[in-house]
Parts: C-alpha cells; structure tokens; sequence
C-alpha cells in the first residue's frame, strides 16, 4: 500500500532515507543498529539508577551529552563519574557548562560491534536475504 500514485510517506513528504536499491535490507539492518544502540544507551541510564534525576542525557548529532542539572554532592559526583567513565564517557571541563561526553564513533566496543552485525546478519536471513 501506500499513498496516492503509489509514493511512499517519506516521498509524500520530501524525505529522501537515502536507502539505495535494496530499500528493505536497507531498513532492517537499520533497524537492527537502532536496537543495539537502545540497548547501549539503556545500560548506562539503569546503572545510574536514581542519579539519572540529577542529569540531562541529549543525543546530539555527533555526541551524548550528559549535562548535570545543578549542583551535585561530590560523593554522588564521583559514583557517576566512574558510571560514566566505565561507558566510554569524558569529563569536559568548562565552569558551569561542564558535561560528561561521548563522541558516537566510540559508542560500544568490539563484541558490541560484533553483536550488533550478527543481530543484523540473523534479520536478513529471516527476510530472505
């Protein structure tokens, strides 16, 4: 299905998803790395627990940013810190608008990496491809 004269929504909509000939393996090995990402970002915000209150996490283009939301007790600063530190974050220092950050290219490490294409690997034989 789709819309009239069988465009797509993101056609109707001027979106160009830059999914190149084989649309479907396209859109299931994205899919695959948005979960495995999920997954990533997920692990960081339960072992914070209740810490992640005190925090502002942004998923910016290149980054994540971790940006406290006030003042916070050295002793809680520090239990986030190595939280943080352990997931591939930095400590950015610049007076009050310090932050924790993790450049994307280095979200993950290798068995994630690993994980993430066998995921993918598995949904594209399932599809048939």
């Amino acid at each position: 299905m789709g819309l009239p004269e069988n465009i797509t929504p993101a056609q109707a909509a001027g979106i160009d998803l830059k999914l190149g000939d084989n649309k479907i393996k396209a859109l299931i090995q994205r899919s695959a790395e948005a979960k495995e990402q999920a997954k990533r970002e997920y692990n960081v915000k339960v072992q914070l627990g209740k810490r992640v209150e005190l925090l502002n996490i942004i998923d910016e283009k290149d980054c994540i940013s971790v940006i406290p939301k006030g003042w916070i007790e050295r002793r809680i600063w520090g239990e986030i810190n190595n939280v943080l530190s352990i997931n591939g974050f930095g400590w950015l220092e610049s007076g009050k608008e310090s932050k924790w950050i993790k450049m994307k290219e280095q979200r993950g490490d290798d068995v994630a990496a690993r994980e993430s294409t066998q995921n993918t690997n598995q949904d594209l034989r399932l599809y048939g491809f």
